[in-house]
């Protein structure tokens, strides 16, 4: 029964993705029972994943393959984390995406970028793969960004200069510190649209300021000066890290496999796992936890510092000529994961008994000797492009 298996992957939420293909799923909920149980019709020729692209143009968003998700694909675009940047006003907090590390300026210069993470006012999510009316799905995370310029990285590539198309399992390795002896760390995987929001058309009286309205809105936003387009969330994952452990001669045996379906979601006590497969903020993944239980968190990287592995799981993504691709770095994603009190470690926080640690500062290196990056996995030949459901 288990090569008898079809799996179709539609973007959306939960709860939109039945609104909107409620009846496609019936239809190919039906004809599999026919072929199985009944032994009527054939599905055979069709291929075992079928699955909708996030943000490509109707009529050519569904591809299909065998294996869900890919194989490790022939192609992979890199970017590397850089604090100091031409996209954006430097910030601790802000920083790009860069095709190539940035070289060290001197022997002595460390570039980095730091955050405080505060238990006490964890970093709130929006948008995913989660069973929420209201956050479930794409979201556009601009007004998040904007207000928490103190406890989330926000670091956005340059206008591409030709579109791509990502296909497979996005990873994130960074160079991390903390004060605290263990922390979360949460990345999110973002595509910045181009040309959501347009300049008026300088167009005096009600109608001009109607046109304008959309440009007005965004400057209230983006109080970092990230840039006009609507921020919409693909993926993300989660890594908790202990940072108590010896560096032990930088060696990589010291590696601490994280389980992170610990860090479910407790307090709403909600189901994450969409039996429609709509997945990580609607990206297609066929779990949407999208927590990463191999994360390598070893020691790997200068004293006091960890090389940190996270997955964001597999998605399929379109990214537009013109686009940006953007990556948060933050320590929650409240509530939809549990989040770390940075309590001692004889305290028993799952059960909610003890005082909240206080705020840790974290910190991520961003140069050529330790360069902490983003890996896109490009769409390979074991990908086809599939006319239609």
């Amino acid at each position: 029964m288990l090569g008898r298996a079809r799996l179709t992957v539609y973007t959306g939420g939960h709860f939109g993705v039945v609104v909107a293909h409620g009846k496609q799923i019936t239809k190919d909920t039906l004809a599999w029972y026919d072929e199985h149980l009944r032994e009527e019709g054939s599905q055979s020729s069709a291929a075992k994943v079928r699955l909708q692209v996030i943000g490509a143009e109707p009529g050519q968003d569904w591809l299909e393959c065998d294996f869900w998700p890919p194989p490790p694909p022939e192609r992979s675009l890199q970017f590397y984390l850089s604090s100091g940047d031409s996209c954006q006003p430097p910030a601790t907090t802000t920083g790009s995406l860069e095709l190539a590390p940035r070289p060290e300026q001197s022997s002595a210069e460390t570039s980095s970028l730091q955050y405080v993470y505060d238990p006490a006012d964890p970093t709130p999510y929006s948008g995913g793969g989660w069973l929420n009316l209201q956050k479930d799905g794409p979201k556009d995370q601009r007004s998040l960004e904007s207000q928490r310029k103190e406890d989330m990285l926000v670091l956005t590539s340059a206008p591409l200069q030709e579109s791509l198309e990502v296909l497979g399992e996005v990873e994130v390795t960074l160079f991390v510190s903390c004060s605290a002896a263990e922390c979360d760390l949460v990345a999110r995987l973002c595509v910045v649209r181009s040309g959501s929001l347009e300049e008026g058309d300088g167009s005096t009286g009600p109608l001009g300021l109607l046109v304008q309205l959309p440009q007005t809105l965004n400057r209230l936003l983006d109080r970092r000066e990230l840039g006009p387009g609507q921020s919409l969330n693909v993926c993300e994952g989660l890594a908790r890290v202990n940072f108590s452990q010896p560096d032990a001669d930088n060696s990589n045996n010291n590696n601490h496999n994280t389980n992170n379906n610990q860090n479910k979601n407790n307090e709403d006590n909600k189901d994450n796992n969409n039996a429609d497969n709509s997945n990580n903020n609607n990206s297609n993944t066929t779990n949407n936890n999208n927590t990463n239980n191999n994360n390598n968190n070893d020691a790997d990287g200068p004293p006091g510092f960890r090389r940190v592995q996270i997955s964001l799981g597999p998605t399929a993504c379109h990214f537009a000529k013109g686009d940006r691709v953007r990556l948060h770095v933050c320590s929650a994603a409240h509530p939809r994961w549990l989040r770390h009190p940075l309590q001692g470690a004889n305290e028993d926080w799952l059960l909610g008994s003890g005082p909240l640690g206080p705020p840790a500062e974290v910190r991520v290196l961003a140069d050529a000797a330790r360069p902490s990056s983003l890996r896109l996995p490009l769409r390979g030949a074991a990908v086809r492009t599939l006319s239609s459901i």
